[in-house]
C-alpha cells in the first residue's frame, strides 16, 4: 500500500518514518530514499540497530552495488540518484525481500529525456522501435555498447515513451517504471501539498492507489498516525513579509513574465539584468543581507548571467528539497514562475490527469521558501516579482495563517 504522508517541513514527518523504523521487528526490512547525503548519514545515526548500508553509486552501465545489499537483506538508505535507475533485477529482490519504502520527499518520476530528431531517426533505424499501442521504446539490439547507452538502459526499464516519432519535433518522456512501487509492501512517501505535485499525477496516471497518512507528537518523540491530525499553525501574515516594491516587481506584472520562456526569450533585452540589479537592490537595501543570510534560486542555465555581487553565494537549485542546511537564511528571492514542464504536462492530459498549474507552481514555491528561517517560526523577507507566484502566496498565507 502507498501512504502519502503530508504535512509541511518541520512538522515531524522524517522523525515520525525514524520512530517506526526503530520500533519495527528485525525482520522487517526498509529501503531509506533520501535527496541527500548528509540525511543518509543522519538515517544511519539515528537507527543504529537496523545497521543501514549505503550502496555505491556505481556508473549506471555498471552492476550496482545495492542488488548485493538486497541479496543479503540489508537494510538500505540512499539517494534518490540511485532510485531512478532501479531496473527489473532490483524490481525482484525488493519484493522477494518483502521490503517497505520511506521516500523522503518525491522523486522525479517523470522528466523530458532531451534527444534529438536525428537521433531518434537513427536509433530507430538500427536498433530500436516504438510499440504503437503503449508508445514505448524497446530496445532490440541488446548487444549495443555506445554513446547512446542511457537510453538503451532507460528503455529496458520500460521507463522511456515517445511521441511523434515520425514528426520534425519527437518527444520523449523519461518515466520511473510502475513496478517500482508496486514491488515493495508498503511505501510511505513524506511530502508536503501532494495534490500539487508530478507524483500524484504519475500515480493517477498508472492507477495506482494511495491513502493519507498524518504525524503526531507522541511524548518525545513523533509517530504516523491513521486519524487526521491539525498541523500546528503559525500567523504567517506576521512572519512572511512579502517585498511590496513596485519598481522592483514590475518586471513580473505579466502573467508569464519570469517563466523558463521569458528568461529565454529575453537574453538580449536588458530585462535579465534587470533582475540582478533588483536582486542586489532588494538583499542590500530591503533586507539589508549579508551574503549569509540571503537564499535565492533561478532557472540552472541562467545562473551566470543573474548572479551578482553580495547575494550569488546564497544560490540554491529551485527544485531544492528536505535539507535544513538553510534555516538561518532570512532573506530569500524567488525570482522564477514555474509552470510544469508542457511536454510531462500533456503526457498526463493524454490519459485524462488533468495537471493543475497552480497547485504545482505553489508547492514547488513553498518548499524553496521552506528551506529558511520560516521553518523554525522566523521572520523572513520574501522577494516574489511574478504577479501570479505571488498571488499564489498570498492566498496560500491567508488561508494558513493562524491568529
Amino acid at each position: 500500500m502507498i501512504y502519502v504522508v503530508d504535512a509541511k517541513p518541520g512538522d515531524g514527518k522524517s522523525s515520525a518514518a525514524i520512530t517506526m523504523i526503530n520500533e519495527a521487528s528485525e525482520e522487517k526490512r526498509f529501503l531509506y530514499i533520501t535527496p541527500y547525503l548528509t540525511e543518509v548519514e543522519r538515517i544511519q545515526a539515528c537507527c543504529p540497530e537496523k545497521q543501514f548500508v549505503q550502496p555505491q553509486e556505481d556508473d549506471p552501465c555498471k552492476s550496482i552495488d545495492i542488488k548485493k545489499q538486497l541479496r543479503q537483506r540489508r537494510n538500505i538508505v540512499s539517494t534518490h540518484a540511485l532510485f531512478q535507475r532501479f531496473d527489473a533485477e532490483v524490481i525482484r529482490l525488493v519484493k522477494k525481500g518483502g521490503y517497505t519504502m520511506i521516500m523522503d520527499e518525491v522523486a522525479t518520476v517523470a522528466e523530458v529525456e532531451e534527444i534529438t530528431y536525428w537521433d531518434l531517426k537513427h536509433i530507430l533505424k538500427h536498433f530500436a522501435h516504438v510499440d504503437p499501442e503503449t508508445s514505448l521504446l524497446i530496445w532490440d539490439k541488446t548487444a549495443y555498447r555506445g554513446i547512446f547507452e542511457d537510453i538503451k538502459q532507460a528503455a529496458e526499464r520500460k521507463s522511456l515513451w515517445i511521441y511523434g516519432a515520425g514528426s520534425k519535433h519527437p518527444a520523449a518522456v523519461h518515466i520511473v517504471s510502475p513496478g517500482v512501487f508496486e514491488a515493495f509492501e508498503d511505501v510511505y512517501l513524506l511530502t508536503y501539498m501532494f495534490n500539487g505535485q508530478v507524483q500524484k499525477y504519475y500515480f493517477d496516471f498508472f492507477h495506482l492507489p494511495y491513502s493519507r497518512k498524518w504525524v503526531e507528537k507522541d511524548g518525545d518523540c513523533y509517530r504516523f498516525s491513521d486519524k487526521p491530525v491539525e498541523s500546528p499553525g503559525l500567523d504567517y501574515k506576521s512572519l512572511i513579509h512579502i517585498c511590496r516594491n513596485r519598481k522592483l516587481n514590475e518586471i513580473g506584472h505579466a502573467k508569464t513574465a519570469l517563466s523558463k520562456a521569458w528568461y529565454t526569450a529575453n537574453q538580449n533585452t536588458g530585462k535579465i539584468d534587470q533582475m540582478r540589479r533588483n536582486l542586489a537592490n532588494f538583499s542590500r537595501n530591503i533586507c539589508g543581507a549579508k551574503s549569509n543570510q540571503i537564499l535565492w534560486t533561478i532557472f540552472k542555465r541562467y545562473h551566470n548571467e543573474v548572479k551578482g555581487k553580495g547575494y550569488s553565494k546564497g544560490f540554491i537549485p529551485c527544485n531544492i528539497r528536505a535539507t535544513n542546511q538553510y534555516r538561518d537564511r532570512d532573506c530569500v528571492a524567488y525570482p522564477i514562475n514555474r509552470y510544469l514542464n508542457p511536454v510531462v504536462k500533456n503526457f498526463f492530459a493524454q490519459a485524462g490527469v488533468i495537471v493543475d498549474d497552480d497547485a504545482y507552481a505553489l508547492s514547488e514555491m513553498l518548499q524553496f521558501i521552506w528551506r529558511s528561517a520560516i521553518r523554525d517560526g522566523k521572520p523572513i523577507n520574501v522577494y516574489v516579482p511574478s504577479s501570479r507566484m505571488r498571488r499564489l502566496l498570498e492566498k496560500w498565507i491567508a488561508e494558513n495563517s493562524v491568529s
